[in-house]
């Protein structure tokens, strides 16, 4: 995955949906209300979503610079299916501007970026047959 972009910090992460244990890890990653949405689930969609959580996490983390010094719990965004955003991140620091977006990694794959800017995001995907 690359992004690119000028004078904002970005983050981006690629998460393959694996066999992990989410339930003991999202015990650890999870905010307690992100933990009701994912039980919510059916049991179908409850890994995809985990992953969603993940990456949308990590990608922010990258972009701030706390990589996963900061823990995953303190942050809460939105649920998998909404439009991704930070709702809150329980830090000593103030919560920076941020958007964070979903990008289309493929079949199994959950991908997030985040931007610390108050801009709109403007993403485009790379096409290689756009390529001369």
């Amino acid at each position: 995955m690359l992004a690119l972009a000028e004078g904002v910090e970005l983050g981006v992460d690629v998460e393959r949906e694996s066999d992990r244990d989410i339930d003991a890890i999202g015990d650890m990653v999870l905010t307690p209300a992100e933990r009701d949405v994912l039980a919510a689930l059916p049991p179908a969609g409850r890994r995809t979503a985990f992953h969603a959580y993940w990456s949308r996490k990590e990608a922010l983390l990258k972009a701030t610079g706390h990589g996963l010094a900061a823990p995953m719990s303190a942050v809460h965004v939105s649920a998998p299916g909404e439009p991704a955003e930070v709702l809150a991140w329980d830090h000593d620091a103030a919560v920076p501007a941020v958007r964070l977006a979903d990008l289309d990694a493929g079949e199994g794959y959950a991908a997030a970026l985040a931007a610390l800017t108050t801009r709109t995001l403007k993403i485009t995907p790379y096409e290689p047959s756009l390529l001369p």
